[in-house]
């Protein structure tokens, strides 16, 4: 491994703490959006509100955080071994894979969090 790769690892490992960020702050919005959108009172309970797509945002929304530190941890690993400071045990798995699997989750996590936000709009509607 070059010096190349060390850069690269450390781009893609910003881009991971980026994702990670968003993706923390995108699971407290749909607190946020039934409180103040759909103006929920504080009292009331949100479970009316919260439906599956919502759910399967928040899923997926961890599963971007998981993979996002999994890749970080490869990446250092990855970038150790090239530096010759010895491998973990995460130097054996596949960083673009994590990292694509990073970036899916994420995608899917905020395209279910609208479609949830829409279900949740329509749902109020009819009420």
């Amino acid at each position: 491994m070059d010096n190349n790769y060390v850069i690269l690892m450390q781009q893609w490992s910003s881009v991971a703490t980026e994702i990670n960020q968003l993706a923390v702050a995108a699971l407290v919005l749909p607190v946020f959006f039934l409180r103040k959108i759909l103006a929920v009172p504080e009292g009331s309970s949100l479970k009316n509100y919260i439906n599956k797509w919502l759910y399967f945002s928040w899923a997926s929304l961890f599963s971007s955080i998981g993979l996002c530190l999994v890749y970080k941890s490869v990446a250092t690993c990855l970038m150790g071994k090239s530096l010759n400071l010895g491998t973990g045990l995460s130097c054996n798995l596949n960083p673009i894979l994590i990292f694509n699997g990073a970036g899916l989750t994420f995608v899917l996590g905020i395209g279910s969090l609208f479609i949830g936000y829409y279900v949740s709009i329509s749902k109020g509607k009819n009420e």
